[in-house]
């Protein structure tokens, strides 16, 4: 007799601190729980280098109306992380074919979810069509504009700040 399907919509994989799958869990447990499982983020840079940055809906389970400088979400059951950000691009932005560039591995221990995460980037020009049950506006920014909005309170996904803090730094060295 064969298992029941899993509806990989609203199950993920749970991870150990190597990344290793222990079992599927309902997103909703996850997200209670705090579970570790897979995540993927990505910044859109433009010519410029500004960042797309965007609003999050207020009907996000997680950072409800927050700021984020990526997109990205959960690694689905047996997809891989490259598969996840693809689609995400996808969903999130309408954004496919382009080149997408792995930057580095992140762990995020955070309050509200934990999870472990591949960042990439994907350098884009021009108009974004944006899924309205996640994203409620964006626009393209640059870092100093970015930083004056941290430094006037506006409420930022924390998982994006650590990332953004890591890509300042890469900027930096001149390793984009």
């Amino acid at each position: 007799m064969n298992a029941p399907e899993i509806d990989k919509t609203e199950y993920l994989d749970v991870v150990d601190s190597n990344d290793k799958v222990l079992y599927q869990e309902k997103r909703v447990i996850i997200d209670e729980k705090k579970l570790l499982h897979r995540s993927v983020l990505c910044f859109i840079i433009n010519s410029k280098k500004e960042l797309f940055v965007h609003q999050r809906t207020f009907t996000k389970r997680v950072f409800p109306g927050y700021f984020d400088v990526t997109v990205g979400g959960a690694v689905g059951i047996g997809e891989s992380y490259y598969d996840a950000i693809k689609r995400e691009l996808l969903e999130e932005v309408e954004l496919f074919g382009k080149i997408i560039r792995f930057l580095f591995d992140f762990r995020y221990d955070g309050e509200q979810c934990k999870f472990i995460g591949k960042i990439f980037l994907v350098k884009h020009d021009g108009k974004m069509k944006l899924q309205k049950e996640e994203i409620i506006d964006g626009r393209f920014m640059s870092i100093a504009e970015i930083e004056q909005m941290i430094a006037k309170g506006k409420k930022f996904c924390p998982d994006g700040l650590e990332v953004f803090e890591k890509l300042k730094i890469m900027i930096k060295e001149n390793k984009l």
